[in-house]
């Protein structure tokens, strides 16, 4: 598979991207440009081409200057798999779950804001992160694999590749940047002066650890975005990618705490609010415009001081939950439906008239039946 941000889908953009998908199975496209209107326009880059993609603005938005941002996955239809097209809700994110009987995988293609000194691209930034964990913990059954602009250069320490760095390790996924055959020198020139790799692709563990076969980067002379495509070449054979057994994490579960649980939390996060340091110095700061970076870096420390302290707080005090295979749940009657008498009986004589009818051996009257296309169930 491959990914590139061709800043633009023009005529020359569009040839030169037809020369890529004869080496690829999916390609990630970035800042494509194109408004919901032209998303005709990528069909027209090659034949028998299945797409799905996001604008980087809204039909209502007022422009000023040139269009901007946009996301699109691209793939053969000869791929053997079931697609399905993800809701991402973002015009920075889209995603498409490719499931075969060998393997399930969502892919997501992201375009990530750019770090400068700007607050907004940071929250951003953060806001993006929390939807693609998002989708990746609604699609369990399936092994990771996301790629795109990222902006972070992953040699860098910045503020960005530090986030990035901590969103992939809470994951348990890790850039290709850091795999042993990933021959990738730079992705993003500017000017022929300045080199960077802010071009990624991310992978779960079986992926990262047994698929790879190799990361490249291709520098051709025809093209004319100043980021180069990535390929990421992936050995998906059945032994390769089966699933492993899905490993359980307790987390807390704030449905289960009493009111003497909360209480409890908000004396210990009282207690540990109170013992961290303030940010004087930036805080008493009377420029509007600050750029000095110990002030910077003292509110971040002091953010994460205060979100390390609600965790550890809820951790101590809020009960957390428990394998859904050894919850301790007996089925059977408790004395609160027994109680009431009516759903404990209609539940009896349903269960007796399906046993009756041998209904757990696939015998259905036709009188029961649902007038209802495919649907089986019975009339009162």
């Amino acid at each position: 598979m491959g990914s590139y941000n061709c800043r633009g889908l023009n005529q020359t953009k569009r040839n030169y991207i037809a020369t890529l998908l004869p080496n690829v199975n999916i390609l990630f496209l970035q800042e494509h440009w194109l408004s919901d209107a032209q998303f005709s326009t990528i069909s027209n880059i090659a034949d028998n081409l299945s797409y799905t993609g996001i604008s980087g603005f809204h039909n209502c938005d007022i422009l000023a200057g040139r269009p901007y941002g946009g996301c699109a996955i691209l793939w053969k239809p000869s791929l053997l798999a079931n697609v399905t097209i993800v809701d991402t809700d973002s015009n920075c994110i889209c995603a498409v779950r490719f499931c075969c009987d060998a393997w399930k995988i969502i892919a997501i293609n992201v375009y990530m804001p750019y770090e400068d000194n700007n607050d907004v691209n940071s929250d951003e930034f953060i806001h993006l992160l929390a939807l693609i964990e998002s989708i990746i913990r609604n699609n369990p059954d399936c092994h990771i694999l996301f790629g795109g602009d990222f902006n972070v250069d992953l040699g860098r320490d910045r503020m960005h590749t530090a986030l990035f760095n901590s969103f992939c390790d809470d994951l348990g996924i890790s850039p290709t940047a850091k795999h042993a055959q990933c021959t990738i020198d730079y992705t993003y020139n500017f000017n022929t002066n300045y080199f960077s790799v802010i071009d990624h692709f991310i992978l779960s563990g079986t992926l990262f650890d047994d698929c790879v076969e190799r990361v490249v980067v291709s520098h051709d002379v025809d093209n004319t975005s100043d980021h180069d495509p990535i390929s990421l070449h992936l050995n998906l054979a059945v032994n390769n990618v089966k699933l492993s057994t899905r490993v359980f994490t307790p987390r807390v579960s704030w449905v289960k705490a009493s009111v003497q649980d909360y209480d409890k939390y908000r004396s210990v996060l009282s207690y540990k609010l109170h013992n961290i340091d303030l940010p004087y110095a930036a805080l008493l700061c009377s420029d509007f415009i600050c750029y000095k970076c110990d002030h910077r870096n003292a509110i971040s420390l002091y953010a994460e001081a205060n979100t390390d302290a609600c965790l550890s707080a809820a951790d101590s005090c809020i009960a957390r939950t428990c394998h859904p295979h050894k919850s301790g749940r007996i089925p059977g009657w408790t004395e609160q439906v027994i109680q009431v008498a009516p759903f404990r009986e209609k539940s009896l004589f349903w269960h007796k008239l399906w046993i009756d009818l041998n209904f757990f051996q696939g015998v259905i009257s036709p009188d029961l039946r649902s007038e209802r296309p495919g649907a089986w169930t019975l009339r009162p």
